[in-house]
């Protein structure tokens, strides 16, 4: 019969095992094994954690009409939940936006580019995805919907910012 004994290290994701034959290291693996891959899923959820923690801040600071002091509209709640499923919806690699809360109550996303490339995505209340982009020369805009996923007129403007 092997004995091991699997313990949490403080403060710390990892795990140390104490066991000494090679039945031992073998069940070592079999239960380290799955539980680092369980931990990996948790970081990769970071970004999108990040964004939405910022989301929900702007929101609770601009509830109120007039949050900015120039008769804005109150963050809308339903923009607020368009633009969670947008960011749930974004590649992990374009997860560096910024915020904010427009004057008309909805949320929007600005990304910079390379050499001045600019993109900024207005997220409406029934999903609707209102864009701009200054890619060099070229210029990109246009209303799009958010349904199955982020519109490929989208991706595509984002592709453009590298």
């Amino acid at each position: 019969m092997t004995t091991g004994i699997l313990q949490q290290e403080p403060l710390t994701s990892s795990y140390s095992f104490v066991g000494q034959s090679d039945e031992a290291a073998q069940l070592e693996y079999q239960v380290k094994w799955p539980t680092n891959q369980l931990y990996e899923p948790v970081q990769y959820m970071e970004p999108y954690r990040r964004i939405l923690r910022e989301m929900e801040e702007l929101l609770l600071d601009c509830l109120e009409d007039n949050w900015d002091g120039y008769r804005a509209r109150g963050a809308s709640i339903e923009s607020y939940e368009c633009a969670q499923r947008f960011i749930l919806s974004l590649p992990i690699q374009w997860l560096n936006p910024e915020v904010a809360v427009d004057p008309d109550g909805e949320f929007s996303f600005d990304w910079f580019g390379v050499r001045g490339a600019l993109l900024t995505i207005s997220v409406g209340p029934s999903g609707q995805l209102t864009y701009a982009g200054r890619f060099g020369a070229a210029r990109a805009h246009g209303l799009e919907l958010l349904s199955e996923g982020i519109p490929k007129e989208i991706l595509s403007c984002l592709a453009r910012l590298t």
